[in-house]
């Protein structure tokens, strides 16, 4: 499954993001803002905030995470 992702940023506001295991049934054409499938916090990764304001590359370990889903298997 390809998942891009993207964030934008603003003036006055954090851009930390957190990645978080989906562990409901979701489908892509009607996920919305206001519709998230649930998720756990369990191994949850963290992309800290910056104050760049060009080009923000970061590396994260994702390996518990990824653990984490084989172990629930498919959902």
């Amino acid at each position: 499954t390809n998942a891009p992702f993207q964030a934008y940023g603003g003036t006055g506001i954090t851009n930390e993001a957190v990645l978080r295991r989906v562990i409901s049934p979701w489908s892509p054409a009607n996920v919305t803002w206001f519709n998230q499938p649930t998720t756990t916090p369990s191994n949850k990764v963290v992309i800290p905030a910056t104050t760049l304001e060009e080009l923000y590359n970061v590396t994260l370990n994702v390996t518990q995470l990824v653990y984490d889903m084989r172990l629930a298997g498919p959902q």
